[in-house]
């Protein structure tokens, strides 16, 4: 089954949304009309990059606490998905607040659909490899 002590769910859901909202908040002041903006196509690959980048240094002191596996991947995803729609939103007038407020619910998001798929490949797992 899925994780189930309320220690790594609620860690999961804190870093996930911590996550989403600091890689957002990045991209908004680096990628913002603060810094000239950028179109949106450029944009949301620079907000991917960023955000893949963010998410592996805040996953890298996360996984000290929940555990590398558990963390990574839902984090990087989130950083990942919380650059790319920051990065194409503050392209025009998002302000960094905002984009903060929409990355921290992409990351709980991501953890929502996770936990989900981990639930559905967990059941049929057992087709799979018997």
């Amino acid at each position: 089954m899925f994780e189930k002590r309320p220690y790594f769910v609620i860690g999961d859901l804190v870093c996930n949304a911590g996550a989403g909202a600091i890689v957002a908040a990045a991209v908004a002041a680096t990628i913002g009309a603060e810094s000239g903006g950028w179109p949106t196509p450029a944009g949301m690959v620079g907000g991917m990059a960023l955000g893949g980048l963010a998410a592996t240094l805040l996953s890298a002191g996360a996984s000290m606490l929940f555990g590398a596996l558990e963390v990574m991947l839902p984090m990087m995803v989130t950083g990942m998905a919380a650059g790319m729609l920051a990065g194409m939103g503050v392209a025009g007038t998002t302000p960094g607040r905002a984009a903060a407020a929409g990355g921290a619910i992409v990351g709980i998001a991501v953890v929502a659909a996770t936990y989900a798929l981990n639930a559905r490949l967990r059941a049929r797992g057992g087709t799979w490899t018997s």
